[in-house]
């Protein structure tokens, strides 16, 4: 019994080296990944996308008329990025900046152990929240008032919405918090 347990494990091991993986690994992503999972996340900046992702930037436009203050976001990039670093933000809730800045950044952590870890600080400032205000800067300007990573439903009043890959953070840029409810603005106050 012992002998054919340990071909199996050889079998197993032989063709786990010869087998290309199905897809890329990402050392910064969820423990259990699938097809979807984006490459290393861990130095890779979000790019602009066309339709939902795991890991890129898609532009919306809601249709209220409103328009984000672009001018006003470079501060709002701190506090965000500042919040997903500090241990008391919850996570499984859409956490969002003081909304007066009319350029407000929202966030999701998950909240199951084995979800991706936060970013820090400078890779939420350099590889998340600047490259999604540059490209709502440039592509956006006014056709466009929402900037989305990893959202496939935007969050409203009633519900929470629905990420792309749920082991992810999602990242919003919008003109009001998109969701009321018992969430406390997050500020450097």
């Amino acid at each position: 019994m012992r002998n054919a347990t340990s071909l199996k494990l050889l079998v197993l091991f032989l063709l786990a080296a010869i087998l290309p993986p199905t897809h890329a690994f990402d050392p910064c992503g969820p423990l259990v990944q699938d097809a979807i999972t984006p490459n290393d996340t861990c130095n890779r900046a979000v790019t602009r996308v066309t339709a939902p992702s795991a890991y890129g930037a898609l532009l919306l436009n809601d249709g209220s008329g409103l328009n984000i203050t672009w001018d006003n976001c470079n501060t709002v990039i701190f506090d965000a990025c500042a919040a997903i670093n500090d241990s008391s933000t919850p996570v499984g809730q859409w956490n969002w900046t003081d909304p007066g800045s009319e350029c407000v950044m929202g966030f999701w952590l998950p909240q199951y152990n084995g979800s991706a870890p936060k970013p820090t600080y400078s890779a939420c400032m350099d590889n998340i929240y600047t490259p999604m205000y540059q490209i709502g800067v440039n592509y956006g300007g006014l056709a466009y008032n929402q900037v989305v990573v990893n959202v496939k439903q935007l969050p409203n009043d009633y519900e929470t919405g629905e990420a792309v890959d749920v082991g992810y953070p999602s990242y919003t840029i919008t003109y009001l918090p998109l969701q009321r409810g018992p969430e406390t603005p997050l500020s450097r106050g």
